[in-house]
């Protein structure tokens, strides 16, 4: 699950948070994605494919940056907003 929210994170079409709660609630929201993965993982999910560019010890070391991590509160602050949350 955790490397299709990392794919996602890719697409200009579509936003997504990832709740911070038990094993995690993906959100996502259509409109542009002005939060994209660094440029680093991008580059490397693009070369090598998603499957293979993510390993369980990248999740470790970054998974605020992979399933950009956001409290209940934060969430449901993105969820009533329009606006671009960061």
């Amino acid at each position: 699950m955790w490397k299709a929210v990392t794919a996602l994170r890719l697409q200009d079409g579509i936003e997504i948070i990832t709740v911070d709660v038990d094993q995690g609630v993906a959100v996502l929201k259509r409109r542009h994605n002005c939060n994209r993965l660094p440029i680093k993982w991008e580059m490397k999910i693009i070369e090598e494919g998603v499957i293979n560019a993510l390993t369980y010890e990248d999740l470790v070391a970054h998974r605020d940056v992979f399933l950009r991590l956001v409290s209940l509160s934060e969430m449901r602050k993105w969820l009533d907003s329009d606006e671009v949350y960061v």
